[in-house]
């Protein structure tokens, strides 16, 4: 199947997209960039969402592919998107998180040179996650600094 994945600098339609997607799952903010799939009668197939950190850090904040379009590449296709958007914003660290049993996602990001850095439990929700990072330049191991912040920052906004 082929998709078409566009830029959507509209909040309203987005947020509508998330909470389709996420139900009443925290909205990741206003200050991110936002991508709609849509297949090739024009309906809604998926997103994704992402922001640039202060630190160079690209973080890849959503992602969702309908039931229906699921299983036919879509959420790789959303993944290439945002790596090359972190890459031409001059972002050299790409960091997602993704919860633990979420299978699909996981061999996803593998694929596209993910690697482990970080398993989170958060309290509120007691949700088991997994932080990922792939290097958009250079040598992974050279940007562990900038993750270790990174995580220390997230870790903090609990």
């Amino acid at each position: 199947m082929k998709y078409t994945i566009k830029k959507c600098d509209s909040l309203v339609k987005m947020q509508a997209i998330h909470k389709m997607a996420f139900g009443e799952d925290t909205w990741p903010g206003n200050d991110h960039e936002f991508w709609v799939a849509y297949d090739e009668h024009g309906a809604v197939a998926g997103f994704a969402s992402a922001v640039l950190m202060t630190t160079k850090v690209a973080f890849f904040s959503r992602s969702a592919v309908t039931l229906k379009h699921r299983g036919n590449g879509l959420h790789r296709q959303l993944i290439d998107t945002r790596i090359k958007w972190a890459r031409d914003e001059g972002a050299i660290l790409a960091l997602t998180y993704i919860r633990k049993y979420n299978y699909a996602s996981l061999v996803n990001l593998l694929r596209r040179d993910f690697h482990f850095a970080a398993r989170i439990l958060i309290a509120a929700g007691n949700d088991d996650f997994h932080v990922m990072f792939k290097a958009l330049h250079g040598d992974a191991r050279k940007l562990k600094p900038q993750l270790a912040k990174f995580i220390d920052d997230m870790l903090e906004m609990d």
